[in-house]
């Protein structure tokens, strides 16, 4: 599935891409998927605008964990967040990439 895929199934279901502006949120995050029995590795709602990267939710992009060396826009292609199961954070074209089996995240705001 595409980033942009998983975004607009997110928002069909009256969520969005998951967002982690924080180590509190990162942590909440790293143990949901740590309960996640196959090898998945998972889109989130971070992507890059220019040279400048965002949220889908437009919150302030001020917290990282990027894996080591990433983001690296390997190819000039790759501007949307994926998430390993160990919680970093990577770049990815809006396909994905075949080494990987992409999942995604979705989050909903609370009422």
């Amino acid at each position: 599935m595409t980033w942009t895929n998983a975004k607009n199934d997110c928002e069909k279901r009256g969520g969005y891409l998951a967002t982690i502006t924080s180590k509190e949120e990162q942590t909440f995050i790293l143990e949901l998927i740590k309960k996640v029995k196959k090898e998945l590795y998972f889109w989130v709602g971070g992507y890059r605008e220019g040279k400048i990267w965002k949220w889908v939710t437009s919150e302030d992009f001020t917290y990282k964990n990027w894996a080591d060396g990433q983001p690296d826009n390997y190819g000039g292609k790759e501007d949307k967040m994926m998430l390993y199961k160990n919680g970093r954070w990577n770049d990815l074209p809006n396909n994905g990439n075949l080494d990987f089996n992409l999942g995604y995240i979705c989050e909903w705001d609370a009422d």
